[in-house]
């Protein structure tokens, strides 16, 4: 018995050790580099070549990075970013829960090789089809505006699979009842199915979220106003071919990461529960 409890216990502790291993090798990039947007550029690296733990943690701030990028337009950038990505969530989530609705709920024709066919998006990279969708786009006289950012990105097969799994998940005796009360299925799905299924709402509209607010090869290639740009090509901006101001990269990298993460904080509960709920494990 003491021989089983010491087995568990060093079991236990390599187990610790290695997370614990894991969460500094994840968090200490993230560490250095918020430590860098808070110094001159000049030491950015001064502290890494040895490392010293003035690399995380600075012993004189200097706050002028934020100050610049705020000034710079970098304001203008996060706000067309989370309109952008609100809009494309909330839209999004309207139109991929209809669909996955329509997958869950309905037997018709070509159902399966329909639903495999929306699946199979997962394997197509944007690279692949930005000259077409480019030209979809310039057709439609969308260039160069918020709907060339918002309308190709509101299709979203993975929220289609997500919330699909999760409308399966729902008895089908509360879809019966509900018809026979009189409830259309539009009313189904807007009283019953969307209510029962919040977590992974969430999920998918995180993910719908991230993806959007992560976007830099689409947004550059679809708009050439400044106005119009997006968190991630304000990142850019700081990147030239002969120069790179660290301290703005890494100011705005914070900030950018900062509305994710903060997001991610809000929604966890309801992410693993979604993740969980559809088998995604």
């Amino acid at each position: 018995m003491n021989l089983n409890k010491t087995i568990e216990s060093i079991k236990n502790l390599v187990i610790y050790t290695l997370l614990i291993l894991a969460v500094i090798v994840s968090v200490l990039p993230l560490m250095w580099a918020f430590a860098s947007s808070l110094r001159p550029p000049s030491e950015t690296f001064k502290h890494t070549t040895p490392l010293t733990i003035e690399a995380i943690f600075p012993s004189n701030f200097d706050l002028s990075a934020y100050a610049h990028i705020l000034q710079d337009g970098f304001a203008q950038n996060v706000l067309n970013s989370l309109f952008v990505s609100g809009a494309i969530v909330l839209g999004g989530l309207f139109i991929n829960s209809l669909a996955a609705f329509g997958f869950a709920a309905f037997n018709f024709p070509g159902k399966g090789p329909l639903f495999a066919l929306v699946l199979a998006t997962f394997l197509v990279s944007l690279e692949v089809i930005v000259v077409p969708l480019f030209l979809v786009v310039r057709e439609f006289g969308m260039l160069d505006s918020y709907a060339a950012l918002i309308v190709p990105a509101l299709a979203d097969a993975f929220a289609i699979f997500l919330l699909r799994q999760a409308f399966l998940e729902i008895p089908r005796d509360l879809i019966d009842a509900a018809r026979i009360d009189g409830a259309s299925w539009f009313k189904v799905y807007l009283r019953v199915a969307l209510p029962l299924s919040r977590a992974s709402l969430a999920t998918a509209g995180l993910f719908m979220f991230i993806a959007s607010w992560d976007a830099f090869f689409w947004p550059l290639v679809a708009t050439r106003s400044a106005e119009l740009g997006v968190v991630q090509l304000g990142v850019n901006r700081y990147i030239t071919s002969s120069f790179i101001a660290w301290d703005r990269v890494f100011a705005s990298s914070m900030i950018a990461s900062g509305v994710v993460l903060m997001l991610f904080l809000v929604l966890q509960r309801f992410y693993v529960r979604g993740i969980t709920l559809t088998g995604l494990k």
